[in-house]
C-alpha cells in the first residue's frame, strides 16, 4: 500500500511538472510585444482624431453652404435694385431726351437705388468670400480625416502580419493628417 501511494505521489508531482510547463508555455503565447500595445494606443488616437476632424469637417461644410445660401440672396436682392435702379435711370435719360425736367426724387432715388446695389454686391462678395474658406477647411480636416483611417488601417495590418514596419510607415500618414488638421483649423 506504500508503494502504491509513493506511486500515485511520484505520478503526482510528474503530472504537475508537466501541467506547470504547458501553463507556462500557454502564459508566453498570451502575453503581446510591447510594439502592439503601441499601435493599439496610437489607433485609438487616431480615431479620436478622426472624428474630431470629421466633425469639425462638417461644420465648415455647413458655415460654407450657409455662406452660399447669403450670397445667393444678397445676389437676388442686388439684381431687383439693379433692375430698379436702370428702369429710374431709363426713364430719366428718355426724360431729358424729351427735353423735360427730371424729378428731383428720382434722383434721390437713384443715388440711394446705386449705394444698395454696391452694399448688397460688397455683401455677397463677402459671403462668396466665406464659403470659399470653409470649404477649403472642410477639404483640409477632410483630408487629415482620410490620412489618420490610412494610419489606423497600416496598425491592423502590422499586427495582423505582425511587422512593426508597418505601423511606423501608418506613423507617416498621421504626420501628414496632423498638418491637414493643423492647416484647417488655423484657416477656421
Amino acid at each position: 500500500m506504500v508503494d502504491e501511494i509513493e506511486e500515485i505521489m511520484d505520478d503526482s508531482i510528474e503530472d504537475i511538472a508537466v501541467d506547470s510547463v504547458i501553463e507556462n508555455d500557454n502564459g508566453n503565447q498570451k502575453t503581446k510585444p510591447r510594439w502592439e500595445n503601441w499601435v493599439a494606443l496610437s489607433s485609438s488616437l487616431f480615431a479620436v482624431l478622426s472624428a474630431i476632424a470629421a466633425l469639425l469637417a462638417i461644420f465648415a461644410s455647413d458655415e460654407a453652404a450657409i455662406a452660399e445660401s447669403a450670397e445667393t440672396v444678397y445676389s437676388a436682392y442686388k439684381e431687383g435694385v439693379s433692375t430698379s435702379y436702370y428702369i429710374l435711370q431709363t426713364k430719366m435719360e428718355i426724360l431729358d431726351a424729351l427735353d423735360k425736367p427730371a424729378i428731383a426724387s428720382d434722383k434721390e432715388q437713384l443715388i440711394k437705388l446705386k449705394k444698395q446695389m454696391e452694399t448688397y454686391k460688397a455683401k455677397a462678395e463677402k459671403n462668396d468670400k466665406e464659403g470659399r474658406r470653409q470649404y477649403q477647411v472642410h477639404d483640409m480636416l477632410a483630408i487629415g480625416v482620410t490620412l489618420f483611417q490610412v494610419a489606423i488601417l497600416m496598425g491592423g495590418i502590422s499586427i495582423l502580419m505582425q511587422r512593426p514596419g508597418f505601423w511606423v510607415f501608418g506613423m507617416v500618414f498621421m504626420i501628414v493628417g496632423l498638418g491637414f488638421m493643423a492647416k484647417g483649423l488655423i484657416f477656421i
